[in-house]
């Protein structure tokens, strides 16, 4: 399975869950200016920029230790733009990562909430 593919998988999957677990999924793949993220949820006043990372092992690091710096500046510099963009009120914003194994064809999902902070 090629990369691309596995991360769409990846996104689908993570999507899915969030909706069972009571999110609304308001964005996929928002771009602003150069930076992108990949889901962006919303349960009660809760605004989630989730960053989906698939791998179909941990040979190499889990999957969140690949959310570097430079990528956690990419995600907060998309979220502030979606911020701005939206002007959701009274809304509070969390920054999450979400692992995915991809194993036999099954995604075994760990959700991190808060996983990085401004």
């Amino acid at each position: 399975m090629k990369n691309k593919q596995r991360g769409t998988l990846g996104e689908n999957a993570v999507a899915e869950y969030l909706q069972r677990e009571g999110y609304r999924i308001l964005a996929r793949n928002y771009r602003y200016q150069r930076a992108e993220i990949d889901l962006i949820a919303k349960k009660g006043n809760q605004i989630s920029f989730v960053e989906v990372k698939t791998r179909s092992s941990n040979r190499f690091g889990t999957p969140a230790e690949a959310v570097t710096p430079a990528k956690r500046a990419n995600i907060i510099r998309g979220a502030q733009g979606y911020l701005a963009e939206f002007s959701p009120q009274g809304c509070t914003y969390s920054f999450d990562v979400a692992e995915v194994l991809m194993m036999n064809g099954q995604a075994e999902i760990h959700y991190i909430q808060n996983a990085f902070t401004l």
